[in-house]
């Protein structure tokens, strides 16, 4: 997923080349003027070639040398400050809050202090902004390793022309997203397993959550693949990519991610309003704080998350929710029975409603190829619609009832694999 969400984009990489014959330091004024008449230059069809280079194609790193006819030079201090302004990529800001950048630079910079004292490499702001779009080219351009993208054979120019090797060798060394002498040891209160990269997850999550959210809401599990050791890496045999770190994802009905909590070894930071409600529940609450309540809007997710409790505790929030549900997670189940529903027809179907806390639950058990159990704040069995279904015994293709529950259900769920399938078209 967060391939998907982070849209990286490779700005300034012919500023430095272009600025690099320096005598003088030029005034603000001055650099103003160097900056426009480098962005009113034309290019060969007539357009304007800031235009050309960001606005038709955000990926495009020009390859002719800037002719200066001013006969300028670099300027060093505080006037730098204007140019990096102006080359800074419009995209960034729909995937970065605000100060990320600068905290990144920040925390590099301090992890070269720390790491090698008596001569650390200071970075700017444009070079970790360069670095992330490399990177971002790296994932969708496969070369046999790093060193490819800058070899004489294989040369990536949009990549070499940006970034010297031994730069890009640096930054990967040295960047930091945290500092690490604010991390709290294991087995200590607070500790965070994804502390070097909590500031990421954290803007992620922002981001993503500043859209407006849909009202049909759904919570799954996604994969991120991956061959790398590491203790947090896990293995699900039913999911197409069996080995990587597990997502849980809040998503709508477009496949939009609104919000994602990597997995963890503990889920216990609730917030002191929250009640506990068990491992899985308790995800549910998580994801669920960006909803507004009292909105109508309805959850829809799989009976790994779903206990009776939930369900009233968001329904009294004003979230509506509709989920499978295993049996044993029904104090006092009133449903027919799986032994009695072996010997009735197919599509038959029981609903039991009750008043659990002053909200109404309606509970369903459908037998269908196999029997699925239903739970909902909001929906009932009726009214009953036909579905098709193949029927082994006649051989053809048949119509059977189907509950209300059961139509809504199969309409919502599964966004979140519609997001895996999203990123599949992308190539990684």
């Amino acid at each position: 997923m967060l391939f998907c969400l982070i849209k990286w984009v490779v700005s300034g990489s012919d500023t430095d080349a272009r600025m690099s014959n320096t005598k003088q330091i030029l005034s603000e004024t001055e650099l103003i003027e160097y900056w426009e008449n480098f962005t009113s230059l034309k290019n060969e069809d007539g357009g304007d070639i800031s235009e050309s280079y960001y606005e038709r194609d955000p990926f495009f790193v020009p390859e002719d040398d800037f002719v200066d006819d001013m006969n300028l030079v670099e300027s060093s201090g505080e006037p730098m400050e204007t140019i990096e302004q102006e080359i800074h990529p419009t995209i960034s800001s729909l995937t970065f809050v605000e100060g990320l950048f600068e905290r990144i630079v920040r925390e590099t910079n301090l992890f070269s202090v720390q790491k090698k004292p008596e001569r650390p490499t200071v970075f700017t702001e444009i070079d970790i902004i360069q670095y992330i779009g490399i990177i971002k080219y790296m994932s969708l351009f496969i070369m046999p390793n790093t060193r490819s993208f800058w070899s004489n054979d294989l040369r990536f120019s949009n990549i070499a022309d940006v970034m010297s090797v031994n730069k890009f060798g640096n930054i990967r060394q040295y960047i930091h997203f945290n500092n690490n002498q604010t991390f709290i040891p294991r087995d200590h209160p607070g500790h965070d397993r994804l502390h070097k990269i909590r500031p990421l997850v954290d803007n992620l999550n922002k981001k993503c959550s500043s859209i407006a959210l849909k009202q049909h809401l759904n919570i799954d599990e996604q994969m991120c693949s991956t061959i790398a050791r590491h203790y947090m890496k896990q293995y699900m045999p039913m999911k197409p990519h069996k080995w990587g770190f597990k997502f849980f994802v809040l998503a709508g009905v477009s496949g939009f991610a609104y919000k994602f909590e990597i997995c963890q070894e503990k889920f216990d930071n609730l917030k002191n309003d929250e009640r506990n409600l068990g491992v899985t529940s308790n995800i549910v609450l998580r994801l669920a704080r960006i909803i507004l309540r009292m909105k109508n809007y309805r959850l829809y997710h799989d009976n790994y998350y779903t206990a009776l409790p939930l369900m009233v505790y968001l329904a009294k929030q004003g979230i509506f929710s509709l989920s499978t549900i295993r049996r044993n997670r029904l104090p006092n189940c009133q449903l027919l029975t799986e032994l009695l529903l072996k010997k009735a027809s197919r599509s038959i179907s029981h609903e039991y409603v009750a008043t659990v806390d002053g909200v109404d639950i309606s509970s369903l058990i459908w037998k269908d190829n196999k029997y699925v159990t239903f739970i909902s704040s909001f929906a009932g069995k009726n009214p009953v619609s036909k579905v098709r279904r193949f029927d082994h015994n006649e051989k053809k293709n048949i119509d059977v009832d189907c509950p209300y529950i059961i139509t809504e259900y199969n309409r919502h769920i599964g966004r979140v694999d519609l997001l895996d399938s999203l990123m599949g078209i992308i190539p990684q």
